[in-house]
């Protein structure tokens, strides 16, 4: 077996994915690179051992030079000498400006679509060690994140969309990951492989070619080993990442008390908790991972003014513009981050089903709240609590879950109240506080108990067991307390 096909046949079944792979898409652009790894998959699917798989060939082009379409007929004729399944789109529209950005966009939305419509389990392409080499020094002279600096992996998946906004997760596989180009090179020219070069690989007024011609070739020139030893480093910061994100991941359910559409609510006190490290590391991670989509412009200085906003004790309401059009606004234990067109949430922190009865329930900012029979509420119980509320619970209630939430006030929530006389009316929370003269700040952390149609039976901790409702005979049986732990 020829030492190539030995390496990559290495690589390859060193990764479950592979050998559990199916039906592979193979991206095909018609380079050196490419048309290689197509010859040698084609190769490799005739060993008994393979000749189950099936190979698919995806050509996207780009339209961006006068050659591409001869190239791609080119390509399409040696595709079916192999026998491979072909899939061909080409750039529409292509873009004016960022191209590369967005070409690559276009190309992995094409991908997505053939993967979709074939079921295929792998998208492999042929990026080799000289693009890992180039990738790593190009983010670490410009500036990355430790994310960054894992550059390009072999073995990873990816959730990719195609453009009809359908979504797939195919496992990426690069074989080449540790192969040099010259190598590719020279099989292609002992197998006589045709292939296409494209002439702007050579200009050297794209940086990426910098790097190819000048700069790495001067630093192998202090090291030979060079292109293997970023490779190594690369790996390593790889598995170093992986560790962390894993122990980011057990914590996230502390940190990120609630996050939907275009909002994310960070829970301060669990940051503070953690080791200084950590507290870097995680928060850095949380954009990386969360936010990297909304907010793709976040630098290391960035978060760093997040961190002080969050770690100043001073001042309970800031706000810091992300950019993009997003902005991150403290109120008091919370930091949300939503765009800035959006305006601050009317609420802050958890919404709690209480399905337990006699339980207490840890809430955001110190306190913790829960229902309990009246017989087992002491004097001392009710002494101690900031707010409380009598209920009447049905006997089949009572041996139900319980459909009472805690949640903080909205706009428009209304409350039923009993005047003097027995007379039920309604009246406006908002009014209610305005009324009680609190601080717009401390209305915005009033919390309210609700039942299962969503009806206010309590408003607190600053109005009790007035707001409780129902016929005047009922009986109390059970009472809703709210207390602080910490002040």
């Amino acid at each position: 077996m020829e030492k190539l096909m030995r390496e990559v046949k290495a690589q390859l079944e060193s990764w479950p994915a592979w050998l559990e792979a199916k039906t592979v898409v193979l991206a095909v652009s018609g380079g050196v690179d490419s048309m290689v790894m197509l010859r040698l998959m084609n190769e490799l699917n005739q060993l008994r051992q393979y000749n189950h798989l099936q190979l698919v060939v995806a050509h996207f082009n780009h339209k961006l030079r006068p050659e591409s379409d001869n190239e791609a007929v080119a390509i399409k004729e040696i595709v079916a000498e192999y026998g491979c399944i072909y899939f061909a789109t080409e750039w529409g529209e292509p873009a004016a400006t960022n191209v590369e950005a967005q070409a690559r966009d276009a190309r992995y939305q094409f991908f997505a679509e053939v993967i979709r419509t074939t079921e295929a389990d792998v998208l492999m392409t042929a990026h080799h060690l000289n693009d890992v080499a180039e990738t790593f020094l190009m983010r670490m002279t410009r500036g990355t994140s430790i994310r960054g600096l894992q550059g390009i992996r072999g073995c990873y998946q990816r959730l990719m969309s195609d453009p009809s906004g359908h979504t797939v997760m195919p496992t990426i596989i690069r074989p080449f990951i540790g192969v040099t180009k010259a190598e590719l090179e020279a099989y292609a020219e002992k197998f006589n492989v045709t292939y296409f070069e494209d002439a702007s690989n050579y200009m050297d007024h794209f940086v990426r070619n910098r790097f190819r011609h000048t700069y790495i070739p001067q630093l192998m020139q202090e090291n030979p080993q060079l292109l293997q030893n970023l490779l190594t480093i690369q790996q390593q910061i790889q598995d170093s990442y992986t560790v962390q994100y894993a122990d980011y991941l057990d914590l996230e359910p502390q940190l990120l008390m609630y996050s939907t559409n275009h909002y994310w609510l960070l829970y301060i006190p669990a940051f503070l908790a953690l080791p200084e490290a950590k507290f870097n590391m995680y928060l850095r991670i949380f954009f990386e991972e969360r936010l990297i989509e909304d907010v793709p412009a976040y630098n290391r200085d960035l978060v760093g003014q997040l961190q002080q906003m969050m770690r100043n004790r001073r001042d309970p309401n800031q706000r810091l513009q992300l950019g993009h059009g997003w902005v991150a606004v403290k109120r008091y234990d919370y930091v949300q981050i939503l765009p800035e067109e959006a305006g601050p949430k009317a609420y802050f922190g958890q919404r709690l089903i209480l399905s337990r009865l006699n339980h207490w329930y840890a809430l955001d900012g110190g306190a913790e709240a829960g229902i309990f029979a009246a017989h087992q509420v002491s004097p001392e119980m009710r002494e101690a609590a900031e707010g409380w509320a009598g209920l009447h619970l049905s006997q089949a209630q009572e041996t139900a879950p319980l459909n009472f939430q805690l949640r903080q006030r909205q706009d428009g929530d209304q409350v039923a109240i009993s005047d003097e006389l027995g007379q039920v009316y309604h009246k406006k929370v908002g009014r209610i506080l305005m009324d009680l003269k609190l601080p717009s700040d401390e209305r915005n952390q009033i919390k309210v108990l609700v039942d299962e149609k969503d009806e206010i039976v309590w408003l607190g901790p600053v109005s009790n067991s007035p707001l409780s409702r129902g016929p005047q005979t009922d009986k109390i049986t059970h009472i809703f307390l709210y207390r602080k732990t910490r002040q």
